[in-house]
């Protein structure tokens, strides 16, 4: 994260590494003197990252949500969880409220890339710490599920399997409400560092905003046709992927007898069908759309740096694993019907091809 970061910010997106064998010190040196100056952990790094994490957690408590019953969980004698789905409404509220900051000058949005690495490293110690902190927990609790008895292997694969603070599921908080928060605000004050000292906003995500926030247009411009084929198919393949996993997650609900669903905005059409059409051509099609956005979220710089394109090649060799692991626990948790399954959708990722 580091090496990637100090390549886009200060090395115009370039690979950087020793000239030679005697640079291999100075090399290091140099790294670690971008680390210390422009990504340590500073006051006002865990401050802004600290604060957001509270107010994520207080929004998750205190707002109203579509109360959903979850499915049974085997490890608590099959009982049912209950779950206050007021993402949505969290996510209107911050909206506002960062809005709000920006405008008054509080916290004017374009912090955030401007403290890039600081806040990185600050995120990176909040992710380590609360894996372990629940890792721990399970552990002294004795709530461990599925461990290994490896504690360095149960300590990233996770001990506890509903870890919770009052009514806030911990793991579906820290999936949605902290990373994609993050993700969506930085590629906002990226537009915002790009209108200050450029005077316009390009389309950019997470690794691409880096590069775009720092260079000109003109260093990875596309002609207008390029950008409506890229769009059109950034826009596709998020509608495949919404729908299919809207899908496969009511599929599942309704294999329970769960039949009443929220509606909410925004909702596309086709996430509700009597069946679920995705798995009946391709096991993976959520997998491929999920992939082309990856793929397309680094394409947005052409050929200006490679360094946006390591998400899409690190993303492609998960899924790959995944699909594999997939397969192989369905056919041992189902057996025949598995196999039957598969005769009738032989496609794992793309119909008719793969």
């Amino acid at each position: 994260m580091y090496y990637l970061w100090i390549c886009l910010w200060f090395y115009d997106g370039n690979l950087v590494y020793p000239v030679s064998q005697a640079d291999i010190t100075p090399f290091l040196a140099r790294m670690w003197g971008h680390i210390v100056k422009d990504a340590s952990p500073n006051l006002y790094a865990w401050k802004v990252y600290s604060g957001n994490v509270a107010f994520q957690l207080f929004l998750a408590q205190v707002l109203p949500g579509y109360r959903q019953e979850g499915l049974p969980v085997p490890s608590l004698n099959y009982k049912t969880l209950i779950y206050n789905c007021n993402a949505l409404n969290s996510l209107y509220v911050t909206l506002i409220t960062a809005a709000g900051l920006h405008w008054s000058g509080i916290f004017r949005l374009t912090e955030i890339i401007d403290n890039y690495g600081h806040l990185m490293s600050v995120a990176m110690i909040y992710g380590f710490s609360v894996a372990l902190g629940t890792y721990l927990y399970a552990v002294f609790t004795n709530t461990q599920i599925r461990t290994s008895g490896n504690p360095f292997y149960d300590y990233f694969m996770g001990a506890c399997l509903n870890p919770r603070i009052g009514n806030i599921d911990l793991k579906m908080w820290g999936e949605v409400r902290i990373p994609w928060v993050i993700v969506f605000f930085l590629a906002v004050s990226g537009g915002c560092k790009q209108y200050e000292q450029y005077g316009y906003v390009t389309p950019s995500y997470v690794y691409s905003v880096v590069y775009m926030a720092s260079h000109d247009f003109s260093t990875y411009r596309f002609s207008t046709l390029t950008y409506i084929i890229m769009y059109a198919t950034l826009l596709t393949a998020y509608y495949i992927w919404d729908t299919a996993m809207s899908q496969k997650s009511r599929f599942k609900m309704q294999s329970q007898g769960i039949t009443e669903f929220r509606n909410t905005f925004p909702q596309l059409p086709g996430c509700i069908v009597k069946d679920p059409t995705y798995i009946q051509t391709a096991h993976g099609c959520n997998y491929v759309a999920d992939w082309t956005m990856s793929l397309m979220w680094g394409a947005i710089v052409g050929t200006a740096s490679i360094i946006p394109y390591f998400y899409s090649v690190f993303f492609i060799a998960v899924l790959i694993h995944r699909c594999s692991r997939d397969f192989e626990r369905c056919s041992r948790k189902y057996g025949k019907d598995w196999d039957r399954y598969c005769e009738v959708v032989r496609w794992k990722f793309i119909p008719y091809f793969y």
